[in-house]
């Protein structure tokens, strides 16, 4: 008789007796936190989480916003409520979300967040849309390319730029990423209105090269000083035109500096 290969041996009290050999069985480790290399995002990678890891990193920020959604600044009364967020916004993209979302309250405007993977072609011909962010963002990449003004990188995603499609050789709007690691650098963002054909609906873009523009943008967007400085050099039926301006802002310590207007195009 043979035993089979799982079998316990009544003799010995083991299954790797009696001419069978121990095979260990691989056993697959699943890490936490895994960094996904993605070209598109300016840090090189995006890191992916665990659910366990997802539920950790829930409850940090829970108490890190004093159990205040950033959103809707409603505090937090039933944890129930409270999931990770599918939406999966990108922490650059916070504060402008933030802004951008007070001034729709504001002006009793409804809303709904979206984030990159969720949102669909159906999605963005339903109603008009504001896209935050550009190298973290498909959508912003993807509507803004037929632009004069559009965002640009070379092939080894070390550099940057804000390309002006009648000057395609010119790279003053340029961001190494070298550069931005010693996070004393310029900055440089798009903020613009338009109907794209794919939608045919108004788009509202704020977004950066890196986190600093992108937060330059969305306060760009919700400055009623600014956007009254820039509205005066528009023409009278701009409202009646598609717009796109170039921003710069000077980050000093990782904080960026007050958005300053490079170049405005209207068509």
């Amino acid at each position: 008789m043979r035993l089979r290969p799982n079998q316990v041996c009544p003799i010995h009290r083991a299954t790797s007796c009696c001419g069978r050999e121990f095979i260990p069985t691989p056993r697959l480790i699943r890490l936490g936190v895994q960094r996904i290399e993605d070209p598109h995002h300016p840090r090189g990678y995006r890191e992916l989480r665990s659910p366990a890891e997802m539920w950790k990193l829930l409850n940090r920020k829970i108490v890190e916003q004093d159990r205040i959604c950033p959103i809707c600044h409603e505090e937090f009364t039933d944890y129930n409520d409270i999931v990770p967020d599918p939406v999966t916004v990108i922490i650059d993209d916070v504060d402008p979300l933030i802004n951008i979302a007070g001034t729709l309250r504001t002006y009793g405007k409804n809303y709904r967040v979206l984030g990159e993977s969720t949102t669909t072609l159906t999605d963005l011909r339903r109603s008009p849309s504001v896209f935050i962010g550009a190298f973290d963002n498909g959508w912003t990449l993807r509507l803004t390319a037929p632009l004069r003004f559009h965002f640009a990188n070379d092939k080894s995603m070390t550099k940057f730029w804000i390309e002006d499609r009648n000057n395609p050789e010119k790279r003053e709007w340029l961001l190494d990423r070298l550069q931005q690691k010693t996070e004393d650098y310029k900055d440089y963002a798009i903020v613009a209105r338009f109907i794209p054909p794919d939608t045919d609906q108004v788009s509202v873009v704020a977004a950066g090269i890196g986190r600093g523009g992108t937060v330059a943008a969305g306060e760009f967007l919700v400055n009623e000083n600014r956007m009254d400085e820039i509205l005066r050099q528009l023409p009278v039926d701009w409202q009646k035109k598609n717009i796109e301006v170039v921003l710069e802002t000077q980050l000093i310590q990782g904080r960026s500096g007050p958005p300053r207007v490079k170049a405005v195009h209207v068509w």
